[in-house]
């Protein structure tokens, strides 16, 4: 895209903000505006909601929109002799003079055919619209802004569920609140709002239904004024007071969804962004003069040059801009990657076989990109239940479940095609890089090291992928992919909208976002009410940022550290000498399961951070404890301190080789039938 793309106005400062306010507690907010925004701002941010329609879908795969889709419609009925074309004509012009639609007008088309066989036009619709597996920039990024919370909200108009499969892969299943029938809606919308009344969990909405579940799709006449009660309750609460309306694609010609706009002060809180090839109309019901009319700001992006997914990864960059150093937020490259090597056009009338084996083919490339991916997220050091429970897993189950070739490969082989060594002997960890590197205390490879051999993951990831892939990406675009992901967070704050952490805890306060994890750590670490720390860590590393190190050693602050990779443990030492002395544990990473960090004030716990982290999985949910709680943490950092204190007795003989396996296994063998 040209230097000279027009400005957004505020709309990247309150993405900024909002990713901010949504991630800390409202007291806290003023503090993390400060702390990293490059200008902070002390009013708080407007809710910002994404409004997506055909045309976005269509910028992803060629889904036809408004009269391509009307006659794809109008002919399969014609063709099956279903209906005369001059009644559905005759229909469709009625529609079009009762309810003010334009003749072309896909709703109107809808409504007319709806008359004739719906059942028809449902499968139709479904023939056409039941898609998920074709991923765009776009939907990519939108996922990415719904699940760190740079937005509220999306309402999905589409039938299609291209977005859905992006937002479930961003988020997993549990991690956001999904609508698409009143039987979603929560009993009273309190139960989904936090205290500021902001919604707790990232919200998606389809209010006209999903293809993959036929009778939730709304398009009647009737269907689209008579939304379930609960529905447009949440659509208004959404929509309340000040937001920002991102539309994606979308004409805003729905008679009933401007009407919910306009419900609530006349909708003078709206301001709208649109992007598009055409700019929408935003009707407003129920205004017959331009005094009564809802004051509605809109902003026109001409998609038509450049395209969509330029002008959305504009927007990302100009929010990124918005932070100053002191926050750095998780990049889209692994969405460039995915969008650029997966991205394909949807064939309508593909042959069946065709399309299962381009779908095979599409779910195989997929997992192992995803393994490299994740292994190299991990840097160089994964658990295969980690990559089970993540995208390459969810991926691999879709392989096995549409595969047509008999016996399909395990996930575990699929892993050694790339050439991950198994770690011991259960075949439950892998890793990259050479196999005779100490991977017991230091199972994770130093950037430089990892830089060599993410070429070479490159080279074979490729090689595995499908023609069609092959063609789509180089090795040198793969490894720069790889170093992305090393390069980032290795965790991920995962928000489970099912979960409950009040099972331990009297009074935790979650961590939403990475942000909110660094404004809590930065706050902590600057109060005056501790004196020494305990923590447990997988190496220390974070704890020798100059910032933390300074102040520890300001204060003289006692240390105790537990890792479970002792990659930084001589930097440790050397950094904070007194400080730290040889309280310096360390634990295998397979029972480093629970990560503290406890604050301490004349001998007793005031204050703590707490995560699980099992089998160095990147998915965690921090806590924030208070020190109703903190002793809490500070009794688990003890139960491993004790437990490492008695593992430093063992030094490596703990670790258990395959040749040992192989060794005792026969040993045991010959016993068991020593006397047959």
């Amino acid at each position: 895209m040209s230097d000279d793309l027009p400005s957004f106005g505020e709309l990247p400062l309150h993405m900024a903000q909002n990713h901010l306010f949504l991630s800390v507690q409202k007291e806290d907010y003023a503090y993390a505006s400060k702390s990293f925004l490059k200008h902070a701002v002390p009013s708080l941010p407007p809710k910002i909601v994404v409004v997506v329609g055909a045309g976005a879908s269509n910028n992803a795969c060629g889904l036809p929109t408004g009269q391509a889709a009307a006659d794809r419609l109008i002919n399969a009925f014609t063709s099956r002799s279903i209906v005369n074309s001059q009644l559905i004509q005759d229909e469709i012009h009625r529609i079009t003079v009762e309810y003010r639609l334009e003749r072309g007008d896909f709703e109107a088309v809808l409504l007319a055919l709806s008359k004739f066989d719906q059942t028809t036009v449902l499968r139709e619709l479904n023939t056409i619209y039941g898609r998920r597996h074709y991923p765009s920039l776009t939907y990519e990024v939108l996922a990415h802004w719904l699940k760190h919370r740079f937005i509220d909200a999306i309402v999905n108009f589409n039938f299609d569920e291209l977005l859905d499969q992006a937002v479930d892969d961003e988020l997993g299943s549990h991690g956001y609140y999904r609508v698409i029938t009143d039987g979603d809606c929560p009993e009273t919308i309190e139960e989904w709002l936090d205290k500021n009344g902001r919604f707790r969990f990232p919200l998606f909405i389809k209010p006209h239904g999903t293809a993959s579940h036929k009778s939730t799709m709304r398009f009647t006449r009737s269907s689209y004024s008579l939304l379930p009660a609960d529905l447009v309750k949440l659509l208004e609460n959404l929509f309340d007071d000040q937001v920002d309306v991102i539309v994606i694609g979308h004409a805003m010609q729905s008679v009933e969804f401007n009407d919910i706009l306009a419900r609530k002060n006349r909708g003078r809180g709206l301001h709208f962004y649109a992007l598009g090839r055409q700019e929408p109309e935003l009707r407003v019901p129920n205004a017959p003069n331009a005094t009564n009319a809802p004051k509605w700001d809109l902003e026109f992006f001409n998609t038509q040059e450049g395209g969509l997914d330029s002008f959305i990864d504009a927007i990302t960059k100009a929010t990124d801009a918005a932070f100053n150093d002191g926050l750095t937020l998780r990049s889209i490259h692994r969405h460039r990657l995915i969008s650029s090597v997966f991205r394909r056009e949807a064939i309508l009338d593909e042959d069946p076989g065709a399309r299962s084996r381009r779908r095979e083919n599409y779910l195989r490339d997929r997992v192992y990109i995803e393994i490299a991916l994740a292994v190299a997220k991990a840097k160089g050091f994964v658990s295969l239940e980690h990559l089970a429970r993540g995208r390459a897993g969810q991926y691999f189950r879709l392989l096995q479940r549409h595969s047509t070739s008999a016996g399909t490969a395990s996930l575990l082989s699929m892993c050694a095609k790339l050439r991950l060594r198994e770690f011991g002997y259960s075949r439950d960890t892998l890793y990259l890089g050479n196999a005779s590197r100490d991977r017991l205390r230091r199972p994770i490879l130093p950037k430089g090291e990892f830089a060599e051999v993410a070429q070479e993951l490159a080279e074979v990831t490729r090689d595995n992928l499908s023609g069609e892939r092959q063609r789509k990406c180089d090795r040198e675009t793969l490894a720069q992919a790889f170093m992305s992901m090393y390069e980032g967070d290795e965790i991920e704050i995962s928000s489970d909208t099912g979960a409950t952490t009040n099972d331990i805890f009297a009074n935790p306060i979650p961590m939403v976002t990475l942000a909110s994890l660094r404004a809590h750590t930065r706050r902590m670490m600057l109060s005056s009410d501790w004196d020494s720390i305990l923590c447990t860590a997988e190496s220390g590393q974070w704890l020798l940022r100059d910032e933390w190190r300074n102040e520890i050693k300001k204060r003289k602050a006692g240390l105790a550290i537990i890792v479970a990779d002792e990659t930084y443990c001589d930097r440790l030492r050397e950094g904070f000498g007194p400080e730290l002395e040889n309280r310096v544990r360390w634990l295998p990473w397979w029972l480093h399961n629970k990560h503290v960090t406890v604050f301490l004030k004349e001998k007793k716990a005031v204050e703590a951070m707490y995560f699980e982290r099992r089998l160095r999985t990147s998915h965690i949910t921090p806590l924030r404890l208070d020190i109703r709680d903190a002793q809490i943490a500070m009794d688990v950092f003890v139960a491993y301190w004790i437990k490492a204190t008695q593992y430093q007795q063992f030094g490596d003989a703990i670790e258990i080789q395959p040749e040992q396996v192989r060794s005792e296994s026969k040993q045991v063998i010959d016993a068991l039938y020593k006397n047959r």
